[in-house]
């Protein structure tokens, strides 16, 4: 499905009605500016759309979001009939928030990831492994809506494009579409670059670290192709691996035994 079937869904929902938009745990930038995009196109039409940051948001995105000088708020109260996941796939990534689907009337799914164990629940569900970032998914919702971000929100939605997509190394042309049109909305580059890598936060590196400890390699035809499996930051462990010297990188995200 496209962004097009979820806004037509969303708009046969009850005018003023409680969405809860919620993300993986630990949000990174690319799931935080997600998540709050959505909830800005909610609210342009008539919802009361609250973001829902299990476990809280990770230090890259709290640095941005403090440059930025966006303030947010957090509730994890299952007090919503519709949920809108953004950037996750299963439900064992969503912490504390995945007890909110439980009595859902509708859940929409908004990801990049291969499809999961939410895909078989949701109303709407707009998966689309191949794009680099979550975000180009919520800044093509918010084009169709024809719903203008501020400044701020334009700013944080091209963060997140850029931290998933490393500055535009993985980018595609949808990609760098949204990233035109967030800087024709006024965003800004240099406020919206990610910190360097050795700046990232303890989780993120370690991380990184056991997707390296994990790692098989794997020799296609010449070319060193890295499988390895974390349960957070896959898109972060698969750039590290490729750092390392992988041409191509495999991720498996599996189910977290304890936080990091």
């Amino acid at each position: 499905m496209s962004v097009v079937d979820l806004l037509k869904y969303v708009r046969t929902l009850p005018p003023s009605e409680r969405i809860l938009v919620v993300t993986h745990v630990n949000a990174d930038p690319d799931a935080v500016a997600t998540a709050l995009v959505v909830r800005e196109v909610l609210a342009a039409l008539g919802f009361n759309a609250v973001a829902c940051f299990p476990g809280g948001i990770s230090r890259v995105s709290r640095d941005l979001l403090e440059r930025l000088g966006i303030n947010y708020e957090s509730s994890c109260e299952c007090r919503a009939r519709y949920v809108v996941v953004c950037d996750a796939s299963n439900e064992a990534v969503l912490g504390e928030a995945a007890a909110c689907l439980a009595g859902a009337a509708g859940v929409m799914i908004i990801d990049h990831h291969e499809a999961g164990s939410l895909a078989g629940r949701a109303s709407v569900a707009v998966i689309e492994p191949g794009e680099p970032a979550a975000t180009t998914l919520a800044v093509e919702l918010a084009q169709a809506a024809e719903v203008r971000l501020s400044p701020q929100l334009a700013s944080l939605a091209l963060g997140g494009i850029l931290y998933d997509t490393k500055r535009f190394m993985a980018a595609s042309p949808r990609t760098l579409r949204a990233a035109a049109w967030l800087l024709e909305s006024g965003g800004q580059y240099e406020q919206a670059l990610p910190k360097p890598e050795e700046e990232l936060d303890y989780s993120e590196r370690v991380a990184r670290l056991k997707a390296a400890q994990r790692a098989v390699l794997v020799d296609v035809c010449g070319h060193i192709v890295a499988v390895s499996e974390v349960t957070a930051y896959e898109a972060s462990a698969a750039r590290a691996l490729v750092s390392l010297g992988a041409d191509l990188s495999l991720i498996h995200i599996s189910e977290p035994t304890r936080p990091y």
